[in-house]
């Protein structure tokens, strides 16, 4: 069918004037170069623009952080900032160090009122132990921590000491004990005094101080 339709159009052309015939051809001509302009050059140096402004931003950017690069080398090769650095970087590790101290030293900071419910809650653990007595006290007569309270109060923590008397039997005595030393709050005993009532009932006396915030009473 294309075959035919080409040959139809050579025999009608064969019967143009050659004015007409190159009239026609300039005509055929002019629409192929149009849609190869508007098809396919137009598109390409588009593309080819956009390409171009890209590659410019890009090098405005390099030469932005390559000014920003050499300017921090200079400031890096200051002796005074050298020095900055390195005194910050000393100031962030004793940050660090603090942190880490306060921390702790936060851990081991426990209030009357928190360690009586610790205290009693722990008797759920070991039958046939009974508290007798737990109360605050000033101190231990005859024992100073004169110094290490005296360190402590600048830190607005004091030291708090207890009396604690329990009543039961030996064993069932050191097994209240044992939980009592693996609580995380450091209990610091100073003094005890274990007496046989009657057997096998014994009464024990616990005299110990721990790290308590100033302001609580």
């Amino acid at each position: 069918m294309i075959k035919q339709r080409f040959f139809q159009l050579i025999a009608i052309l064969n019967y143009k004037s050659l004015r007409e015939r190159a009239f026609i051809g300039g005509t055929v001509l002019f629409a192929i170069l149009a849609i190869w302009y508007l098809l396919i050059y137009e598109p390409q140096v588009d593309a080819l623009q956009r390409k171009e402004d890209e590659i410019n931003v890009m090098k405005e950017q390099v030469q932005f952080y390559q000014k920003q690069k050499d300017k921090i080398q200079q400031l890096l090769a200051d002796e005074k900032v050298q020095n900055l650095i390195e005194k910050h970087g000393d100031i962030v590790s004793k940050i660090k160090s603090l942190d880490e101290k306060i921390g702790t030293h936060q851990q081991q900071i426990i209030s009357a009122k928190q360690l009586s419910t610790l205290l009693h809650s722990m008797l759920a653990n070991v039958k046939g132990v009974s508290i007798v007595k737990f109360s605050t006290i000033d101190k231990v007569k005859g024992l100073s921590n004169a110094d290490e309270a005296q360190k402590l109060s600048a830190a607005n923590v004091k030291l708090q000491h207890y009396v604690l008397v329990l009543s039961g039997k030996y064993f069932e005595i050191k097994a209240y004990l044992s939980y009592l030393e693996k609580l995380k709050w450091q209990i610091y005993w100073e003094k005890m005094d274990y007496k046989v009532e009657k057997h096998p009932l014994a009464k024990v006396t616990l005299y110990f101080y721990t790290l308590s915030a100033d302001e609580e009473s």
